[in-house]
């Protein structure tokens, strides 16, 4: 198993326990920290694997500036009207996305960053569900959404240990965008529109992964 698995493991559990002790003291703040640390934690891990020359490269500044966003996002949520966060968050949504193109431009491709951009998206997905949760807007059932990716991270790991990476398809990343779209457009006015939405983001995205979790239990 790579650094970069057994990192994946002690993510997907530290993010519960975040998740968990936000709920119970109804603290964003809580799950913020949480998830700094363990992405700082990947940083320090993987230090000789940032990219193939060795230093941190712009892309991964940039996907370290997109986590900075989502975790001020996270932060100050209660004290920021809806309409700025979804604005926001559409923005960094757009950005998201220039880091690969850096990173190709500029030949920095790695391990890592794929790893940490992959990561980032999960959480900044989780942070716009706590949100939703936080300002009374959904019941806790939209974390379904936002809590996939990290239910199969430890399933990958416990059925299939001795693979490496997951598959990568196109189809999940435009899957990813549309929830992502929905769920912020859901934290605009609008009772009707917001639940249809999240109903309709978190239809698909457990459509995406149902893909996912059923090649882990297969045979093959």
């Amino acid at each position: 198993m790579t650094k970069f698995n057994r990192w994946t493991i002690i993510h997907a559990l530290v993010i519960l326990i975040g998740v968990t002790l936000s709920l119970i003291g109804r603290n964003l703040w809580i799950l913020v920290f949480t998830g700094i640390g363990s992405f700082l934690l990947l940083i320090f891990l993987t230090w000789k694997s940032w990219t193939a020359v060795g230093h941190f490269g712009a892309a991964n500044w940039v996907t370290l500036f997109r986590l900075f966003g989502v975790c001020l996002i996270g932060g100050f949520a209660l004290s920021v009207a809806n309409t700025v966060i979804s604005i926001f968050g559409f923005i960094l949504l757009i950005s998201d996305g220039i880091d690969g193109w850096i990173a190709s431009r500029m030949k920095l491709t790695s391990e890592f960053g794929e790893m940490f951009d992959k990561e980032i998206d999960a959480f900044f997905l989780l942070i716009i569900c706590m949100i939703i949760i936080d300002k009374d807007l959904l019941g806790p059932w939209i974390l379904i959404a936002g809590l996939l990716r990290y239910l199969f991270v430890l399933l990958l790991r416990w059925k299939r240990p001795g693979v490496q990476k997951e598959i990568k398809s196109n189809q999940a990343r435009l899957i990813y965008i549309i929830v992502m779209g929905a769920l912020l457009i859901s934290l605009l006015p609008s009772d009707v529109i917001r639940v249809s939405l999240a109903v309709g983001a978190t239809a698909l995205i457990t459509y995406s992964f149902s893909a996912d979790f059923k090649w882990i239990f297969s045979r093959k």
